[in-house]
């Protein structure tokens, strides 16, 4: 019975039976040789003992399409497993718990390989029993404390005890340390460490993490520039170089909602340096895969990402970073699903309601994506996208006066933020402050004068407050600038419509449907001319072209029966139903 068993090791693993959980695990899979939980956990209970069943797990697991290293040979945790290995081997196999420090040892990093974090403690505990002196033991025991919030200074103990008796410390020290909070005790720990090995790369790439998630982006940079040259010979240096650079494009794109180019080229060398000397390295591939979809180079970005996700298939940056190139490739259902993985390790991640809210948005969601990312913006009130985007959405839904909060927010913060300048226009104007929208519209022209829609827009609001004949000339400009701009067609079609020139604005709204075929407004316009000229034939053709558009238009469908039954239109201030 597959249920009974499985009952059996569960009870097994809480009790560190790994002997007897062996068993029950060869015996699942007897049932089901194809579970890949238990083909996974039996090859992590098995490296270096049983090669033969590690071989065949692994096996069946890439015939399954799983990845996986059976080897573990990457792991800090099986290194612990064979030099405990390695003092056992002389030993009696046959028995059923370890007989010294270094069997109790291999036994507790394997239940920490399973997840078992407390029979593992209680087994690196009688390690250290047997022998107090074995500084691998006190290692691991530190990183076991640490997973207890209220065991933090067990845990650093442990880690003094560690490093007296030679063993390297001082990252799992400052970790420990950023995690509860207390960032000056870990950047504290990292420098005295760097006073005496200045050469130390690790330490020296995680204080720059340290500083950088502190803010301190300059600091985190200086760190780094003062490295010695041997140090740059390892891959976690290249890294923080690439992150950095990242920092600072996104940085650029909040205030100009531009990426700068040349930095992301730098972010891809300095990626690429660190996968040039660690091939292995998770961290250097996935900030290639982000450097490349910030280049819109999506399909590059998904082959570094898959990369990253074989080496680091526990990180929780991973799904998130996969979830932003779905969205970003229009893929929101397998976004969603993604950011859902995401968040049951990230779930307080400004990133996950983010996405969420650019879901909902795209979906026409507009009341939760408002929601969303008001959230983001109650965790960190400078996420420019988040406000932008919480601005977008609150004018689509015609809450203007939330949309103008944020538009004059983020100019009065960016502004060299085109876009954000373009919203507030947009507000203003559907707040009827063509005044005001027309001088936005012309400091952002000044700043970026070949700026289509705002061109466009200044068209419209020059119409709107009555000068007609000064909006030809933004509007021509557009077009000399984007010839397959539809709205500018429009615009322009409907300035000429103005002005009794119906030829003139019959061509333009030909020109905007036929670079926008949803855009029924211009085909209604078309339709509408014809319909006036009494060309019966022409003015049916234009209102099916409608109707091919929006097949339940009432008005479309009207008309084209009038012209069916050669009914005339109703003349200007006749009361028939229009």
């Amino acid at each position: 019975d597959a249920e009974a068993l499985k009952a059996l090791a569960t009870i097994q693993r809480e009790e560190g039976d790994v002997e007897t959980l062996d068993r029950s695990l060869e015996r699942l899979l007897a049932i089901e040789p194809d579970d890949v939980a238990v083909l996974r956990e039996q090859a992590l209970l098995l490296t270096g003992t049983d090669e033969e069943r590690v071989t065949r797990n692994h096996r069946r697991l890439e015939a399954l399409g799983i990845e996986f290293d059976a080897s573990l040979a990457t792991t800090k945790l099986s290194e612990i497993v064979e030099r405990a290995r390695e003092v056992n081997k002389d030993l009696d196999p046959r028995a059923t718990e370890p007989e010294t420090s270094a069997g109790w040892l291999e036994r507790a990093a394997k239940l920490l390989m399973i997840g078992e974090i407390a029979v593992a403690l209680e087994s690196v505990e009688k390690a250290l029993q047997a022998n107090p002196d074995n500084g691998e033991a006190w290692m691991l025991h530190a990183k076991l404390l640490s997973a207890d919030v209220d065991r933090t200074k067990e845990a650093l103990q442990s880690i003094r005890r560690a490093t007296a008796l030679g063993e390297y410390g001082v990252l799992l020290e400052s970790e420990i340390f950023e995690n509860d909070g207390r960032l000056d005790a870990a950047r504290a720990v990292l420098e005295d460490r760097l006073e005496t090995n200045p050469e130390d790369a690790e330490a020296r790439a995680r204080l720059s993490l340290v500083l950088l998630r502190a803010g301190a982006i300059e600091w985190s940079r200086k760190v780094l520039d003062e490295s010695p040259p041997e140090a740059w010979e390892h891959a976690s240096l290249h890294v923080m170089d690439g992150r950095l650079h990242l920092v600072l494009t996104e940085q650029h794109r909040d205030d100009t909602g531009q990426h700068d180019q040349l930095v992301l080229l730098d972010a891809l060398v300095a990626f690429d340096g660190a996968i040039d000397r660690d091939r292995e390295s998770g961290l250097a591939w996935l900030g290639r895969a982000k450097a490349l979809r910030y280049q819109d180079s999506f399909n590059e970005a998904d082959i570094a990402l898959t990369r990253a996700r074989r080496l680091i298939p526990e990180h929780p940056s991973i799904p998130l970073e996969e979830a932003q190139l779905c969205l970003d490739l229009g893929r929101l259902e397998q976004a969603d699903t993604l950011v859902a993985e995401a968040a049951t390790q990230l779930n307080d991640h400004v990133a996950i309601p983010f996405i969420r809210g650019m879901i909902a948005a795209h979906q026409n969601r507009l009341t939760e994506a408002q929601s969303l990312f008001t959230k983001v913006l109650a965790s960190e009130p400078g996420h420019v996208r988040a406000r932008l985007n919480r601005c977008s959405a609150a004018l689509l839904k015609g809450d203007l006066a939330t949309a103008l909060d944020d538009a004059d927010h983020l100019v009065g913060n960016h502004p060299n933020l085109n876009l954000a300048r373009l919203r507030r226009s947009e507000i203003l104007m559907n707040h009827g402050d063509w005044d005001e929208a027309e001088a936005e519209l012309r400091r952002l022209i000044e700043r970026r004068p070949e700026h289509t829609m705002a061109l466009v827009h200044l068209g419209t609001c020059l119409i709107a407050r009555g000068r007609p004949e000064q909006a030809e000339k933004p509007l021509n400009a557009a077009l000399q600038i984007d010839p397959t701009h539809s709205d500018a067609w429009y615009q322009r079609g409907l300035l000429y419509l103005d002005f009794g020139r119906l030829d003139d604005a019959t061509h333009d709204f030909e020109n905007a449907a036929e670079h926008d075929e949803h855009h029924i407004d211009a085909r209604l316009r078309i339709a509408a001319i014809l319909h006036e000229g009494r060309d019966p034939k022409k003015a049916a053709a234009a209102w099916r072209r409608v109707l091919d558009a929006d097949p339940e238009h009432r008005l479309a469908r009207r008309r084209l029966e009038e012209c069916k039954d050669g009914v005339a239109p109703p003349k200007p201030g006749s009361t028939t139903e229009g």
